[in-house]
């Protein structure tokens, strides 16, 4: 027997109600966790793009993961944020994939420009910092405006290195 056939609008209800519960559980769980950022950035922004691309290296599945045009990448005063566009950073996504971070300039961020490996493929960004556990962690970006990232992480972590990497490296 064939459940959604047989009773659609009870199938239509029920899928609502599995995404709901998959939302509210993920708003809770992120917000024990502490995982929310502001809503507005704050006054002391250097460098803000929207509806970029990257993903975390930190194994196997966030290497071959990731997030295509839907990463919103800020440096603040003091931080650099990376996380989703609204609403994909409900669902338990941003765990999975480990698209979000907020780093301290204290963490000590460190920034490598990534050459292409063809003429016509985009230049990334190779994030490198500490976690607070004292972790290293990696996050790769493709920015349309790499070199102004780099600037602003610079201005915020002036004792962190940047570098520019040629293909293949």
């Amino acid at each position: 027997m064939n459940f959604a056939p047989v009773h659609p609008a009870l199938f239509i209800v029920l899928v609502f109600a599995w995404f709901a519960v998959l939302i509210g559980a993920s708003v809770v769980y992120r917000s024990r966790k502490g995982a929310f950022f502001p809503a507005p950035l704050p006054d002391g922004v250097r460098f803000d793009e929207r509806w970029t691309s990257g993903r975390s290296l930190r194994n196997l599945v966030t290497r071959s993961g990731g997030a295509s045009r839907c990463l919103r990448v800020s440096v603040t005063d003091d931080e650099i944020w990376i996380r989703l566009e609204p609403p994909l950073q409900f669902g338990f996504m941003p765990e999975i994939l480990d698209l979000e971070h907020r780093i301290e300039a204290s963490q000590a961020p460190s920034t490598r420009l990534l050459k292409g490996l063809i003429p016509l493929s985009r230049d990334r960004v190779r994030l490198d910092y500490c976690d607070s556990d004292g972790r290293s962690r990696a996050f790769e970006l493709l920015l349309r405006d790499p070199e102004a990232f780099m600037a602003a992480a610079q201005e915020i972590a002036p004792n962190a290195t940047q570098t520019a990497v040629s293909p293949g490296h």
